[in-house]
């Protein structure tokens, strides 16, 4: 490989950060080490045993031998690693790799504004359904379900912000901080679109109630909404679950294959359930129109529905 300056190109990065990671999952016995500190000591390792043999290696790092053949066809064979690892240790690239930050506490006074309005807007929902509308029915319970369930994954994410993401770069994480990050995304993901699925539900709930014997075009848009909702959200939460093999693909590093064109399923998902949500912001609105109400108390009846795209 050829020297680089100070400068690391993205391309550089890019191969510094791979034998990283594919080196660190490799060494069991350094796990939690950071990546970076796993490379110098491999580049230790090579200045005592130049040739050293599959069982030396093994030893060394706890390597399972399968792992080993795997990372040593991906590269082209034993001479490679060592290259490899002489490159990302040498003077010319450690020294000059950038380490960021993470960015997390720049949410923290966002999380606290939004909690804290949301709970009172709950709590004064909660309130007013007792004292005014005659109790607190089932629709307000399963949005007190939805209002756990998001916060629950607010702070999951807040804490995988501060506390786990604490830097941008692979190489200054141990792999045991790499699968935790892994992990966390992945439960984040698939508890995203239940929580909002259950809002929905609430909300489709409180329409059907609105009335007791609600218009036919109604119910039918009721039903359908829930319906496709629940779909798309199954959907959102089944590909972020099994869109690699195994499922806890950085258990099986070298052997998980995952979908190439995630981008897709995303974009296609994160879609339909805005579209959802478009959905059953417009819903009441042919409904607050077709009733007896002055002009201005339609107005505000609609404005008031219209605050649910919040």
């Amino acid at each position: 490989m050829s020297n680089t300056t100070q400068s690391l190109t993205n391309d550089q990065l890019d191969m510094v950060a791979a034998v990283c990671i594919n080196l660190s999952f490799l060494a069991r016995k350094f796990w939690d080490s950071k990546t970076l500190d796993v490379v110098h000591a491999f580049s230790q390792f090579y200045l005592e045993y130049p040739n050293a043999t599959d069982q030396q290696i093994i030893g060394f790092s706890g390597a399972r031998l399968s792992d080993l053949d795997i990372l040593r066809s991906f590269l082209g064979g034993s001479d490679e690693i060592r290259d490899s690892v002489d490159w990302v240790s040498s003077p010319d690239v450690s020294p000059y790799l950038p380490r960021t930050p993470g960015t997390g506490h720049i949410l923290v006074p966002i999380f606290w504004v939004f909690t804290i309005l949301t709970t009172t807007v709950l709590g004064l929902r909660l309130w007013s359904r007792q004292s005014i509308a005659g109790g607190i029915r089932t629709y307000d319970w399963i949005m007190v379900l939805g209002y756990v369930m998001t916060l629950a994954h607010g702070s999951t994410a807040l804490y995988h912000a501060i506390n786990i993401n604490t830097s941008s770069q692979f190489w200054d994480y141990s792999w045991n901080q790499i699968a935790l990050q892994q992990a966390m995304y992945m439960a984040l993901d698939v508890l995203y679109p239940f929580a909002a699925l259950v809002i929905k539900c609430s909300l489709l709930l409180f329409y059907y109630n609105l009335s007791t014997s609600p218009a036919r075009y109604l119910k039918i848009t009721i039903w359908a909404t829930f319906a496709f909702a629940t779909a798309t959200a199954i959907a959102a939460a089944g590909y972020s679950l099994f869109k690699c093999t195994p499922v806890a693909f950085w258990t099986e590093w070298f052997n998980s294959v995952c979908d190439s064109h995630q981008t897709i399923p995303y974009l296609a998902t994160g879609s339909a359930m805005i579209l959802a949500d478009l959905i059953i912001w417009l819903m009441p609105v042919p409904l607050v129109m077709s009733l007896k109400l002055y002009r201005r108390e339609r107005i505000a009846a609609v404005f008031t529905f219209s605050l649910g795209i919040l």
